[in-house]
């Protein structure tokens, strides 16, 4: 198809691949970031079955695949403008932060209480709390890296961990995960597959948030799931935690 050389020199910064394969599917051109795929009608005849097309469109929903759909004879006739309308599908739209709820407050103060576990623990004072939209508890988490020997026990990544075993299933949908500092691109990647409704963070992280600081994954998402997100609830009790721990640390050395 003419539409291999267009993609190139209209999108270089992205990595197509032709007539590639997905799971149990195949696809006129794919690309894994950010994650789409482009068919082409008349590429694969064989798959004209309605229901056959609908278990295929969820499948690759479910894998965070963004999908397009273009005629053959489009592509031939007016390749520029496939590319065009691929582009403007790829200007994900902003995600702007949500207002604070009134029990906010409230449960940012236990994250607060439990990032003292951490700091307890020698770790930096991280602490986060998954609250279900009944208004439930349901995991807590802090910092452990160094006591459990693990680069990504964050206060977040503990707390969706036992949320996900509490409920039998990675996905927390209907949640609220409060949590002292803005995630780091992990912890915020694991939010989104996660299917956590919605992100409080307290303390900004200049140097590594991937929330809309350093990172805007969850600012400006480029995967189907988003976010509800607000920043800033009791953000200097947060920080001043944060910098007593580490003035802490350097008057001990």
């Amino acid at each position: 198809m003419r539409l291999w050389p267009w993609l190139r020199r209209r999108l270089p910064s992205l990595r197509f691949r032709r007539d590639d394969v997905l799971g149990p599917y195949r696809a006129s051109y794919v690309c894994h970031a950010p994650p789409l795929v482009i068919d082409i009608e008349g590429d694969r005849p064989g798959d004209v079955d309605a229901d056959a097309r609908a278990a295929r469109s969820e499948w690759l929903a479910g894998q965070g695949y963004l999908q397009l759909c273009f005629d053959g004879a489009q592509v031939l006739d007016d390749p520029e403008a496939v590319v065009d309308a691929i582009a403007a599908e790829l200007a994900w739209p902003d995600n702007p932060p949500c207002a604070p709820q009134p029990d906010d407050e409230r449960w940012m103060r236990q994250a607060l209480a439990v990032a003292e576990r951490a700091a307890q623990a020698g770790e930096v004072p991280v602490g986060a709390v998954l609250v279900t939209a009944d208004g439930e508890v349901l995991a807590e988490g802090w910092n452990l890296p160094i006591s459990l020997h693990d680069a990504s026990a964050h206060a977040e990544m503990l707390a969706l961990r036992r949320g996900g075993e509490r409920l039998a299933n990675y996905r927390l949908a209907g949640t609220t995960l409060y949590v002292t500092l803005e995630p780091c691109l992990m912890c915020a990647g694991a939010i989104i597959h996660a299917r956590v409704s919605r992100l409080v963070y307290a303390a900004r992280d200049d140097k590594a948030g991937a929330v809309d600081s350093v990172y805007d994954v969850i600012a400006r998402p480029r995967l189907n799931h988003r976010v509800q997100w607000c920043g800033g609830v009791l953000e200097a009790e947060a920080a001043a935690m944060l910098r007593a721990f580490f003035q802490q640390r350097r008057d001990s050395r």
